[in-house]
């Protein structure tokens, strides 16, 4: 899945204040919305997409063209559907909308349909 030693401390980070911010909120000790607890993760994809912006230009200037291009939709596609499963999983933590979790998690369904995909092509 080709991910670098700076998206993971990018991941890990959020995922680590946002455990324990949970753990706050759902023991009623501070008051936060869901969204305000996601935005950190929103943060985080944010940057994670900048850095795939970076390293595309880099290996489009250095001559790779093919493997930029990949490794720019792979990285695009996935920041794409996370997102879309936080934002869908923020509406339905927060009531605003009564969806079910099936539809809640469809974009991870077909994150893990192209990541099979894509393991069956690694050579």
């Amino acid at each position: 899945m080709n991910v670098t030693p700076i998206e993971l401390f990018l991941l890990l980070t959020a995922t680590l204040i946002f455990s324990f911010l949970t753990a706050l909120k759902l023991d009623e000790v501070i008051e936060l919305s869901w969204w305000t607890l996601f935005s950190l993760y929103f943060v985080a994809d944010g940057m994670l997409c900048y850095f795939s912006v970076i390293v595309f230009i880099r290996q489009f200037f250095r001559g790779r063209y093919k493997i930029a291009a990949v490794r720019a939709l792979w990285s695009f596609a996935q920041l794409l559907s996370i997102f879309a499963l936080k934002q869908l999983l923020c509406s339905k933590l927060d009531s605003h909308k009564q969806l079910t979790f099936s539809e809640v998690f469809t974009p991870l369904y077909g994150l893990l349909m192209v990541l099979m995909v894509r393991a069956c092509q690694i050579r």
